[in-house]
């Protein structure tokens, strides 16, 4: 083998190498929080918590519908209906992710209406006022995996990537819940987002 095909070759494992790599933590990455009844306890961990200076939030006010604690509970939902957990992920990104399953506190977001104002209280004890400006919902393709395509408003495939993008965006808040339908409690996503008010 002349030394320029040992080359190509070389260069060939080495790209194919890092798109197999690239699709696993592609594939990880993009992975919403399944918010539904169907979703498979997670434990929270040290390595899934914000990263350092990112925003904590303990506590999350939607003036006249809800007052929710905030829990640090990783990529993971919290069990209590009376919490919300801060979405990990969303954190690293400096938003403000906000997540319950939607037969406990979720069930409330759907309450939520562009103009609603929200109110975060951070773990230094300062507060600031959000504006709901969009509200958000796909449905899911396969109900029991958020990592694969979702279908958006107008009937179009989505990647969970492209998703996750959207609905979290930096300097603002999103409240994330599931959509129970067809029988499926976690047929899709619905995403409520709020700007700061400056």
């Amino acid at each position: 083998m002349t030394t320029t095909k040992k080359n190509l070759t070389l260069i060939l494992i080495t790209v194919l190498l890092i798109t197999s790599l690239s699709a696993v933590f592609t594939t990880r990455a993009a992975s919403l929080p399944v918010t539904g009844a169907q979703a498979a306890p997670i434990a929270a961990s040290a390595a899934a918590s914000p990263a350092k200076g990112s925003l904590t939030a303990t506590k999350v006010v939607a003036h006249g519908l809800f007052t929710y604690t905030v829990v640090q509970n990783g990529n993971s939902v919290p069990t209590g209906g009376s919490s919300v957990g801060q979405y990990a992920a969303a954190a690293k990104k400096k938003s403000i992710g906000l997540l319950a399953h939607n037969y406990l506190a979720g069930g409330s977001f759907a309450s939520l209406k562009v103009g609603q104002l929200i109110t975060v209280t951070f773990s230094d004890g300062s507060t600031k006022t959000y504006k709901v400006y969009s509200v958000q919902t796909y449905q899911a393709t396969d109900p029991n995996d958020f990592s694969q395509p979702f279908i958006n408003s107008n009937g179009k495939k989505v990647s969970a990537r492209t998703v996750f993008n959207a609905a979290y965006k930096a300097n603002q808040v999103t409240f994330q819940t599931c959509i129970a339908k067809n029988g499926y409690s976690s047929w899709g996503v619905l995403f409520v987002i709020a700007k700061e008010v400056p």
